[in-house]
């Protein structure tokens, strides 16, 4: 499901976060709170938003695509750089 509207969400970085209901619960005892300011910084935007029903989340910045990502039983927000990049950007 693509999102219209940030919401703020939640990353686990001593566990996995399984569901989308688990990722919005911002009162999670272990998560760490996301918001968009981590991603829009000088020139950059987010363009898109898509949130999974197990819980995953792929932003589309201006030069950026975020991902969260499952290492050995820990979550982490990485990025990779789009390419090409926007073309504004």
């Amino acid at each position: 499901m693509m999102a219209k509207e940030w919401k703020d969400f939640v990353v686990n970085p001593h566990g996995l976060i399984i569901g989308k209901k688990e990722r919005f619960n911002l009162q999670h005892p272990e998560g760490k709170i996301v918001t968009k300011d981590l991603f829009q910084r000088g020139t950059e935007i987010i363009e898109a938003v898509e949130i999974g029903e197990v819980g995953s989340i792929t932003i589309w910045t201006t030069t950026k695509v975020w991902c969260i990502r499952n290492e050995r039983g820990y979550e982490k927000l990485i990025y990779l750089p789009r390419n090409p990049p926007a073309e504004n950007a």
